[in-house]
């Protein structure tokens, strides 16, 4: 699960929020650089450190094929 929350989607609810503001919102522009920016670094931040978290963590792939449809 700490993988998954580590690589999760914090970053489009940023964006949404950031583009949702109406036209007219005062200071928009400013605000939509800054959640630009803040997604931009946490995308390297984390996509940089995701395969060191995953190998302190000892993650190892599945072998199984549990998770897939069987498909006849």
């Amino acid at each position: 699960m700490t993988i998954a929350s580590w690589a999760g989607m914090r970053r489009v609810v940023t964006l949404a929020a950031a583009l949702a503001l109406p036209a007219e919102f005062p200071e928009r522009s400013p605000l939509t650089f800054i959640a630009f920016v803040v997604i931009i670094v946490t995308l390297l931040l984390q996509g940089l450190t995701l395969p060191m978290l995953a190998k302190r963590l000892d993650v190892t792939a599945s072998t199984t094929n549990a998770t897939r449809p069987n498909r006849h």
